[in-house]
């Protein structure tokens, strides 16, 4: 994601911060009543509301959540990239999934104190790890996989590729649902999304977010993404009443969005 630095910003201990390595050290800054993770000063990766760790601050967030209109209760959920952890904190909080995070570089797990990022335990991990290494030869037995592995580069090479894409699917479930975070801006975006259609075929869906150039991308193993599979109130069913009011608005829209793009697909279909 990429938003302009707001003004007002307070960075916390920046003659503390060492020099730079391989992986790239973030910068925490606490900007309003929030709590900011930067990797350079054009965009911020991760934001954390002061005093409601679980409240997903950042809007693209809100739209990755919308593999619940097809998935509303996980058991296994596979993120790669931690960041400030607002989606597997919102998640840990909110459903009942076993969940297990793949962050590459260290510095950023040694701040999941600082967000708040839940300890490791039976039902949530943090794991270490390059995320194309981890699901290379996974076993399939992840419900849900999101894919939000940007570095100050932007998306890590080794996240774009159609092999990565193939292991993915090789790891999912058989219906499991695959989430992307692809920024409209970064080099990578053609690649990405190619990469995508290749393994996933007839099974992929763009839904671009409110701010900021995302595009949140769902494909389905089981062949199509589609709202005749979907299912609003289910999605919003078993969640409390803080996490229904930060995800119905943006639900709403998914499924508004998704059905126009399904009406011009099937108009294309037969007006060629």
């Amino acid at each position: 994601m990429r938003a302009g630095a707001d003004n007002g910003v307070r960075m916390q201990n920046p003659s503390a911060m060492p020099p730079d390595d391989e992986h790239g050290r973030p910068l925490v800054f606490d900007i309003g009543d929030a709590k900011s993770m930067y990797f350079d000063f054009d965009g911020v990766q991760s934001s954390m509301k002061r005093g409601q760790p679980s409240v997903l601050d950042v809007d693209y967030t809100k739209t990755m959540m919308g593999f619940m209109l097809a998935k509303a209760q996980p058991e296994q959920i596979l993120m790669i990239g931690l960041g400030g952890g607002s989606l597997p904190k919102f998640c840990f909080h909110n459903l009942a999934a076993r969940i297990t995070v793949v962050e590459i570089n260290p510095h950023v797990i040694a701040l999941r104190d600082e967000f708040e990022v839940p300890a490791d335990s039976e039902r949530f991990c943090v794991v270490q790890a390059d995320g194309a290494d981890f699901v290379h030869n996974h076993p399939p037995c992840f419900d849900v996989i999101l894919i939000d592995g940007f570095t100050q580069q932007g998306q890590s090479p080794q996240l774009c590729s159609t092999g990565f894409y193939q292991d993915c699917f090789n790891a999912l479930t058989p219906g499991g649902l695959l989430v992307v975070n692809n920024l409209h801006s970064t080099p990578a975006f053609d690649q990405i999304c190619q990469s995508v259609a290749e393994v996933f075929e007839a099974g992929v869906a763009c839904v671009d977010s409110r701010e900021y150039g995302n595009c949140i991308m769902f494909a389905s193993k089981r062949g199509s993404v589609s709202i005749r599979s979907m299912s609003l109130s289910w999605a919003l069913h078993n969640l409390q009443a803080t996490a229904r009011e930060q995800l119905a608005t943006e639900f709403r829209r998914i499924l508004r969005t998704l059905e126009t793009t399904e009406g011009q697909r099937r108009l294309d279909e037969v007006d060629p």
